[in-house]
């Protein structure tokens, strides 16, 4: 059986990418009905970041080549091994991916980067996907560098895995009833006019990148 794992930064169970990642998995069945799918909301884990305590590059130490911290992520990190695609998800904080999303990253490659050449060497070089929602608009995006600093965590999964097939959902609604909240008069309007305009795309995108994941597992 063929397993793609979802790594979800997310802090929202609904909404935005939920949405997005919801469309990607319908897409991944459509090409393989019998694929497992592991949905890991990472806000649901308690797990720190890498500590440096460099176990992991101990000669002849037991954990060798793995991480030596025993947390609610390290089932993820051992599933993540056997893994034949692997996505990964979060909305923009501050014009980056979240923090919970960042620090399972270094768990997961640091233990594979050798000193000696410098190489991340991962167990399955599988297809990868990433997913974004953000309350900027494409313009924005791009002006305030968040397009950048999603290039860079793109460049970690392709050291780990593969390059991503990306899918960005733009100025999403943050809220559904945008009079409750201290927002600019007139925003609620603006968003709710670019979500029926916009959305279903991006959910059409993340659908595309569910087969696409799917066929590249299946040559």
């Amino acid at each position: 059986m063929k397993k793609i794992v979802i790594i979800d930064g997310g802090a929202r169970k609904t909404y935005n990418l939920a949405a997005l990642l919801e469309s990607f998995k319908e897409g991944v069945k459509c090409v393989i009905p019998s694929a497992e799918i592991e949905h890991v909301h990472l806000f649901d884990l308690n797990y720190h970041g890498c500590v440096s305590c460099m176990s992991c590059k101990l000669a002849g130490g037991k954990n060798i080549g793995q991480c030596a911290q025993k947390d609610d992520l390290s089932p993820v990190l051992e599933s993540l091994k056997t893994a034949d695609g692997i996505a990964f998800a979060s909305p923009a904080y501050f014009c980056n991916v979240t923090g919970q999303l960042r620090s399972a990253m270094e768990r997961m490659l640091f233990p594979w980067l050798s000193y000696k050449t410098f190489q991340v060497s991962t167990p399955n070089r599988v297809p990868t996907a990433t997913f974004y929602t953000m309350n900027a608009t494409p313009e924005h995006s791009e002006q305030f560098g968040q397009d950048a600093a999603f290039d860079q965590f793109e460049k970690l999964v392709f050291t780990g895995w593969t390059q991503p097939e990306r899918v960005c959902a733009y100025n999403t609604c943050q809220v559904k009833d945008y009079s409750r909240y201290d927002f600019m008069e007139g925003l609620g309007e603006a968003k709710a006019k670019w979500r029926d305009e916009n959305f279903e795309a991006d959910r059409k995108r993340a659908f595309d990148a569910g087969i696409h994941m799917a066929e590249k597992i299946l040559l």
